[in-house]
């Protein structure tokens, strides 16, 4: 499903929800995918809401996998 909305629309929003709804599934690495790419090819680095979410899936996923160089990650932003 994400696959076919991703296709049909060339929005970086769609990028957005697709890495809220990893998020949501605790799949961390995957939304930070989603939004990196909603950030650097939409929105050239510059979109504050996808950066914070950038930021939270960075600590989520440091969190979890009690990984210092994650959460240094998640501070850069």
């Amino acid at each position: 499903i994400f696959t076919k909305a991703r296709e049909s629309i060339n929005d970086g929003s769609v990028h957005v929800n697709i890495g809220h709804c990893h998020y949501a599934r605790d799949e961390f690495d995957r939304a930070i995918e989603s939004y990196e790419t909603a950030s650097t090819r939409f929105y050239s680095g510059h979109n504050v809401p996808v950066l914070l979410c950038l930021c939270r899936s960075w600590y989520a996923k440091a969190t979890k996998d009690v990984s210092f160089a994650s959460m240094n990650t998640a501070l850069s932003y």
